[in-house]
């Protein structure tokens, strides 16, 4: 892990923006959104300025996190897979099915997130211990993890580096993620939780 890894809002938020990504900054020491308002950046970017400006306001920089608010254009797949031999399944039928995108977050492993183009279909949608999201909720793209002690981290890339429409970064559908989703519960159990709308303080 590279030691000069961003954890800020403030690092990052104008190179994720460039780069076509939706920005904000997150409570460091819990990942909460810190911004009032930021759904409307699933739906629309930012204006330049606007982005400047809360850079400015959010201070001390060290405080924020930078989440990213999900588009309609990505699908950001969270698998919380805890197990390590059921994380390395589900790693494996993501790349078969989905195929091997080189956006994959890490924050506490063996758990990973991992972000798609959008390639038709795909919605928000709860699967206990996947989470999918598109057009709804946000992840945390840099920050300091608070169970680990280090920094989240990209292995491969990261949209510091990649634009959100790289050609690199694979098109998932519908009904790509179904066949994901069905192969990966017949040898990864399913957590049934209460029937509950999206919240839109979605959290990855």
């Amino acid at each position: 892990m590279n030691s000069a890894t961003p954890t800020t809002f403030a690092e990052v938020a104008q190179q994720l923006h460039a780069n076509g990504y939706r920005p904000f900054p997150g409570v460091q020491e819990t990942k909460v959104p810190a911004m009032k308002g930021w759904p409307g950046l699933n739906r629309m970017p930012w204006d330049e300025a606007e982005l400047a400006a809360t850079i400015a306001d959010y201070q001390p920089e060290a405080n924020y996190a930078a989440c990213m608010a999900i588009q309609a254009e990505l699908v950001a797949i969270d698998l919380d897979i805890v197990d390590h031999n059921a994380a390395v399944l589900a790693d494996e039928l993501a790349n078969k099915h989905l195929g091997r995108t080189p956006l994959v977050r890490i924050g506490q492993a063996p758990k990973q997130l991992r972000i798609y183009r959008q390639g038709g279909g795909g919605t928000s949608r709860k699967l206990h211990p996947v989470e999918i999201f598109s057009g709804t909720g946000q992840c945390v793209g840099f920050g300091q993890h608070q169970k680990t002690g280090h920094p989240y981290y990209w292995p491969d890339a990261s949209p510091l580096e990649l634009v959100c429409n790289s050609p690199d970064i694979p098109k998932v559908t519908r009904a790509q993620l179904d066949r994901f989703t069905a192969d990966l519960f017949k040898v990864v159990p399913r957590r049934l939780q209460v029937a509950r709308s999206l919240p839109q303080t979605g959290n990855l």
